[in-house]
């Protein structure tokens, strides 16, 4: 389908969605004013988009726009894709997390392949490439997709055994607690996905939670630039009254979110730097050695050893920082 290079779009809430099909990216306004995020840290005001691919002969897409930009409702901070599977008669949704709180639409493109190989894919520009799979895509191919798209996420369309996710790690008792503090759907995510986690938890200031996170399941570049996005904008909103007793708290946990990042890019020098730059490094490394602890752990399970071994040599890093006894805080 041929698009303009500019498009306008407002949502039913009264947001303007200018977009530049082009560039891959777009812009919302409220009220004439343009919405800003955080990601790694850094404010935009433009936005890249997301491209949402599902492969499978098992996916119906005869009742929904496919292979162009769309408007998708947001519900809870996700945008909800809708599609059709074989054996179910109802709308189901994959749920894409994104970084805008009140925007009711955002866009969005969304192909569909009947073949795990998707064969040639628009370029995008800073967005996130995600790949939905029915249950018979063969291992070897998501391993390929890994290998030629490093960045994607690879989502496993599995309806029957939806409800029995959980977090990587957790006992099965963590999801009745949860149920007991969310509805049903909440719960689900909550367990699919460590950044909607990570909302959960800010949101309730629940700052030992967001330290221990990463020890209930993996987490990638794509879920740690979030997650440091969220802290960056609380940052920046620290003298707001719910946040200003937790300034130093925030601080914190942006430094250490920052230092998993980094991390995972398995760049030793910035690390170091990264080190060097910790105000307060007994109180962060304290709960960071477990942190990378874990992550190697999931890692060697995900067949990554390349961020595995640097995990372990970062983790002996931090270990003899701490037997120094020269910490500062």
């Amino acid at each position: 389908m041929a698009l303009d290079e500019h498009l306008e779009y407002t949502t039913p809430k009264g947001y303007l969605i200018r977009l530049n099909t082009k560039h891959g990216t777009y812009l919302v306004f409220e009220n004439g004013v343009p919405l800003a995020t955080a990601r790694a840290g850094v404010i935009h005001q433009i936005h890249p988009l997301n491209q949402i691919i599902f492969l499978g002969e098992s996916f119906d897409f005869t009742r929904h726009s496919v292979n162009t930009i769309g408007f998708y409702d947001v519900d809870r901070s996700f945008m909800k894709i809708p599609f059709h599977f074989a054996g179910l008669s109802s709308t189901q949704y994959v749920r894409i997390p994104v970084l805008f709180d009140g925007v009711d639409q955002l866009p969005a493109v969304v192909l569909y392949s009947r073949f795990y190989w998707p064969g040639p894919l628009p370029a995008i520009n800073q967005g996130n490439r995600y790949f939905v799979a029915d249950p018979q895509i063969p291992r070897e191919i998501m391993v390929r997709l890994k290998t030629k798209y490093p960045k994607c996420r690879i989502i496993v369309y599995r309806p029957d055994k939806m409800h029995a996710v959980k977090l990587q790690g957790q006992e099965p008792s963590m999801k009745k607690r949860a149920v007991d503090l969310l509805d049903n759907e909440e719960a689900l995510l909550l367990a699919q996905n460590p950044v909607f986690a990570a909302r959960v938890y800010l949101r309730r200031l629940e700052w030992k939670r967001m330290f221990t996170l990463p020890l209930f399941g993996l987490l990638d570049e794509e879920a740690l630039q979030a997650i440091t996005s969220f802290l960056a904008t609380m940052v920046q909103n620290k003298e707001k009254p719910e946040l200003a007793p937790h300034a130093d708290t925030i601080h914190d946990l942006l430094d250490f979110y920052q230092g998993l990042l980094t991390t995972l890019e398995r760049n030793m020098p910035k690390l170091m730097a990264w080190k060097s730059s910790l105000a307060r490094k007994r109180q962060i490394l304290q709960y960071f050695l477990p942190a990378l602890e874990a992550q190697r752990h999931f890692w060697l399970h995900e067949e990554n050893p390349k961020h595995a071994a640097f995990l372990e040599d970062a983790k002996k890093l931090m270990e003899e920082e701490m037997q120094s006894g020269t910490l500062a805080g």
